[in-house]
């Protein structure tokens, strides 16, 4: 099952949090992210990351 949803954070967050986005893959995908000003954190449960630099893909450790 594939899914993604995006929550927006209760009002005391909301200066510091603009939105929660949850994603579910079962088969492995791109996710892209932009450059902005603001900070992305992910938290990773299972399979791995990795991410690409001038067309290699590198993977990402686990914490």
């Amino acid at each position: 099952m594939n899914w993604n949803r995006t929550f927006l954070p209760s009002d005391i967050l909301k200066p510091f949090v603009k939105s929660f986005e949850i994603s579910q893959k079962e088969v492995a995908s791109d996710y892209r992210v932009l450059p902005d000003t603001s900070i992305i954190m992910g938290f990773q449960y299972s399979g791995k990351l990795s991410y690409m630099d001038k067309g290699k893909s590198i993977s990402l450790g686990s914490a």
